[in-house]
């Protein structure tokens, strides 16, 4: 494994933020709740668009291709997309993040 050399100051820091028995553990605890709210975040953008449209994504996707959209909808529809893909992505990286904080519970 790759050694990190991290100033004294930062490790105090992330130590004082996020207490935990490894600077490892608070590192990873800390990025569990970074990613959480990036989940959260584009949930949030995309339930909004639901609201806004009043239909999923795939409809909204449909109708997009099918049709002329005004440019405000086609640059929803972008951004739409994106949150989706985001969300998908954070959540891959939540359950890394997961898997290493068990492996740091199984074997402390």
């Amino acid at each position: 494994m790759e050694q990190l050399q991290i100033d004294i100051e930062i490790i105090n820091s992330i130590e004082k933020i996020e207490p935990e028995r490894s600077l490892d553990r608070s590192i990873l605890r800390l990025l569990e709740k970074e990613v959480i709210k990036r989940v959260t975040k584009y949930q949030v953008m995309t339930q909004g668009f639901e609201k806004k449209y009043s239909v999923t994504f795939d409809k909204f996707e449909k109708k997009i291709k099918e049709s002329k959209p005004a440019f405000s909808e086609e640059q929803d529809y972008y951004d739409w997309d994106m949150a989706i893909t985001a969300k998908e992505d954070m959540e891959k990286e939540l359950q890394k993040v997961r898997m290493h904080l068990e492996k740091r519970d199984i074997n402390p």
